[in-house]
């Protein structure tokens, strides 16, 4: 399970670029790869509310970046980098 939260992580640049469905592909592989049948049992069950709540959103997410996009565009990658987690952090409600 160690493994697969590590590379899950070190792909989530990645697999965020990813449509929705090349994204669960992709999920799916690194789990059969790295968890057992019976780990991978509860991931795999529907949950029709998770890809409502996750266009929601991307949609608020878009919104907000386009209000903040024209100072985007100033900052150095750096800063960027770092206010646009800091938005997503905000729409997600992570401290």
């Amino acid at each position: 399970m160690e493994r697969y939260v590590s590379e899950l992580r070190d792909s989530k640049e990645a697999l965020e670029e990813l449509e929705p469905a090349e994204r669960d592909e992709r999920v799916s592989e690194l789990q059969q790869r790295h968890l057992s049948e019976e780990e991978r049992r509860p991931m795999i069950l529907p949950a029709p509310q998770a890809a409502a709540d996750f266009v929601r959103l991307q949609e608020i997410y878009l919104e907000r970046y386009g209000e903040i996009e024209p100072e985007l565009e100033k900052l150095s990658p750096e800063e960027r980098s770092k206010r646009l987690e800091e938005l997503k952090s905000r729409i997600v409600g992570l401290p």
